[in-house]
């Protein structure tokens, strides 16, 4: 066994071998056919499996290599008593210890602060990020194999008996990976090989996100205080995979050979708040805070992708070069998305002599995802609060109870759906045709009657705080429905 404490202790190719030997005699007893398995003949007489399969490998170590990160910053702040700037950047390099894995990120961000008076002050926050992420292809969605498929779990259980590169019929090694379409161990995608996998496979993310929000602070009169926030958020996804026939080992013709994936997605946010604050403190006893919000959000997503296979080399990895697109799971396909929600909410908070406390709420909101008959939906909510400790009758107490309070809370929330448009009734189109013709299909059901998930909580509790907080406790009874 070799051990190192860098990762778990493999056997080598002989001795993988040996187990693998004994293990066929103690299952079934008699000895392997290797005329049949010849991954177990180790012959000197056929000299191509002689030396594809007479290796001693530690495919883990082959896969792996040292990472390193780098991670560079610069920030530059200044102004005066009107206007208050900070500029960064941020620069990071990452190396992967896999083959094949590796993240460069560029970010910027500019925040400005300006008073215009002293009730007035604006701020604008911008900020600019690229990113590129390269990773080892992993196949998703494979119902042919439970476990995992990523590079690192198949060099873990890779034959280590087997060579990376290929050997010839002469025993000559050649600068081919050694891919066999099948062999002891199974196909793909429960094995190939790694090496290949994490040299010519590909999983490339690239990222670009622009951020910006401006917001305008008002002090319309003492206590009273009105907010705007506007919000763009954009956001650009491209992403390339491709499946190497030089991993795999399949045949030319196979779907899987040469596989290519092609997907953008850009997305775009909208978001707004108006909001108005009011504090007022009366006197000693009375003191009041309201809150009013306004609140809209907009979302425009458009994806694109494409997959193709059978391209005439590893080396032709775009789905553009020249492929094959008209098989079932191939080809090109495209997605429209479009949401809208606005809300608005109102929220009173009255104290009086610090022993009774109300807060009570109520929220309008709206949201596309539902049909027109159910599209707004209205949600109360309110709490109050009896401090105990703090009315005179409990004076006698205050030398060791610092806090006693009764406590009442009812409120109603919502959520809406996952997905807009589900009281469409959508079609789709088989992949395959008969006569030339394609079958449809509905592809959702119409749902005009879904509502708002309704959430309502009541809860009664006890506070109890003595000496200084040496004992504390918290009683609670609510139900959530």
């Amino acid at each position: 066994l070799k051990f190192d404490p860098g990762h778990i202790p493999l056997l080598n190719g002989d001795q993988y071998s040996t187990l693998m030997l004994e293990a066929y005699q103690n299952s079934y007893g008699v000895p392997l056919n290797t005329s049949l398995r010849r991954e177990f003949l180790y012959s000197a007489d056929d000299p191509y499996y002689f030396y594809n399969y007479g290796a001693n490998t530690d495919w883990v170590d082959a896969i792996s290599r040292n990472g390193y990160t780098h991670d560079v910053d610069m920030a530059i702040t200044g102004g005066g008593d009107k206007a208050f700037y900070r500029f960064s950047v941020n620069y990071q390099n990452q190396l992967g210890t896999t083959l094949g894995t590796d993240l460069n990120r560029l970010a910027t961000r500019l925040n400005l602060d300006y008073f215009i008076s002293d009730k007035l002050k604006m701020r604008a926050d911008f900020s600019i990020a690229h990113s590129i992420t390269n990773g080892n292809y992993t196949e998703k969605g494979v119902i042919e194999s439970k476990r995992s498929t990523d590079v690192r779990s198949i060099a873990y259980k890779k034959m280590p008996n087997m060579s990376i590169y290929e050997y010839d019929a002469y025993g000559n090694l050649t600068d081919n990976f050694f891919s066999p379409v099948s062999n002891a161990q199974g196909t793909f995608p429960s094995t190939y090989n790694p090496v290949a996998m994490a040299v010519d496979g590909v999983n490339k993310n690239t990222n670009d996100r622009i951020t910006t929000k401006y917001s305008l602070y008002y002090n319309i009169v003492e206590g009273l205080r009105y907010t705007l926030d506007i919000s763009f958020d954009v956001n650009t996804t491209k992403n390339n995979q491709f499946l190497p026939q030089t991993a795999t080992g399949k045949e030319w013709t196979d779907q899987y050979v040469n596989k290519a994936y092609d997907y953008d997605d850009d997305t775009y946010y909208i978001y707004t708040n108006n909001m108005l604050n009011y504090t007022k403190k009366f006197n000693e006893k009375n003191q009041i805070a309201a809150t009013w919000n306004l609140m809209t959000n907009e979302n425009i997503g458009s994806a694109y992708y494409i997959w193709t296979a059978n391209s005439g080399s590893s080396a032709l990895q775009d789905p553009s070069e020249p492929s094959k697109v008209n098989e079932g799971g191939l080809g090109p396909k495209s997605a429209l998305s479009h949401g809208r929600s606005i809300g608005s909410a109102v929220m009173l908070n009255y104290i009086y002599g610090d022993r009774y406390i109300i807060n009570g709420g109520m929220r309008y909101e709206g949201n596309s995802r539902f049909d027109a008959n159910n599209r707004f939906a209205f949600f109360p909510s309110v709490s109050l609060a009896w401090r105990l400790s703090g009315e005179p009758f409990m004076h006698s107490t205050a030398s060791w109870l610092d806090d006693l309070r009764l406590r009442f809370s009812y409120g109603e929330n919502g959520n809406p759906p996952k997905y807009e448009g589900l009281f469409y009734s959508n079609i789709g189109s088989f992949d395959w045709g008969y006569l030339g013709n394609s079958a449809v299909y509905p592809t959702n059901m119409e749902l005009k009657s879904l509502k708002w998930e309704s959430i309502k909580q009541t809860n009664i509790g006890i506070t109890t705080d003595i000496k200084d907080g040496r004992i504390y406790a918290e009683f609670d009874y609510y139900i959530n429905r």
